[in-house]
């Protein structure tokens, strides 16, 4: 019997949820192509080790897509862009953005040709310092004004 420490239950089960969020792109939104994924890029564990299991659980799907880290500069700048967006929609969502990236943003999103499906975060982020005082207001502003 093999046990699991509480930080590798969670591990498992997002490695798990990110293997079918995969499936889902490609069986009910027939996405095909390579699956490029910065997710890993900060693993502990191991970058490789991520992919790996992910891919493992893909393997068992009929389509059997793979996901592959950004190995080359070009996607590396693709990396880039897609943190772009993240930033700009977070903004949007948090409340701070300008009103041209909210108008910008509501036009992306209403657009006829939707090049990116749906585009959600959780903004309900709580920032605490090392004496437990929120600052997330004051984040927020300083991310806003930068």
């Amino acid at each position: 019997m093999v046990t699991f420490s509480k930080a590798g239950q969670l591990r498992a089960g997002y490695l798990i949820w990110y293997h079918n969020v995969i499936r889902y792109l490609v069986e009910y939104k027939k996405i095909s192509g390579i699956f490029l994924s910065d997710n890993f890029c900060n693993d502990e564990i191991g970058k490789a080790i991520g992919v790996a299991f992910v891919n493992f659980l893909l393997s068992a799907s009929p389509e059997k897509p793979q996901i592959s880290l950004p190995t080359v500069e070009r996607f590396a700048k693709l990396d880039l862009i897609s943190d772009a967006i993240c930033g700009w929609v977070n903004s949007v969502k948090s409340n701070i953005a300008p009103t041209d990236y909210v108008i910008n943003l509501e036009q992306f999103e209403n657009a006829k040709s939707r090049p990116i499906d749906n585009i959600v975060f959780a903004t309900d982020l709580q920032i605490k310092d090392k004496n437990g005082n929120d600052i997330t207001k004051k984040i927020k502003n300083i991310i806003a004004n930068a």
